[in-house]
């Protein structure tokens, strides 16, 4: 019955630390040249996550972009790690290798590290309550 006890509060004790970080995140960036950008980051309880960014080039001639990525996600210490289902489409989002983890002064900033693309995620992405 001990066993019992120790696997039940092993569980949920791990699943409990990973439900911190499900949730919505987003960020809106105005580089110096005007341009626009959205991030947006779901991380869901099933550990499946999909991000979005929306570019808005701010000219004329100009049609916004829009950039998806979507995968797997997995808590390891105090950081996440995200694993692409990569489909090699054109405006699609690789988080291969890409980590993150919660800002250490604030709790709702998630900062993202070893990100391989260009993107700018490093300013971190606030969690949308």
């Amino acid at each position: 019955m001990k066993i019992f006890y120790f696997f039940t509060f092993f569980f949920f004790t791990i699943v409990g630390f990973s439900q911190e970080y499900v949730g919505q995140y987003s960020k809106k960036k105005i580089a110096k040249n005007g341009e626009l950008f959205e991030f947006s980051l779901t991380l869901n309880n099933d550990n499946s996550y999909t991000i979005e960014i929306h570019r808005n080039l701010n000219q004329c001639n100009s049609v916004d972009e829009f950039f998806r990525g979507k995968g797997k996600w997995q808590k390891e210490n105090k950081k996440i790690r995200f694993f692409p289902d990569l489909s090699n489409e054109k405006n699609e989002i690789d988080l291969s290798g890409a980590t993150a983890r919660f800002d250490s002064k604030n709790k709702k900033v998630l900062v993202f590290f070893n990100l391989i693309s260009s993107w700018d995620l490093s300013v971190g992405m606030q969690k949308n309550d």
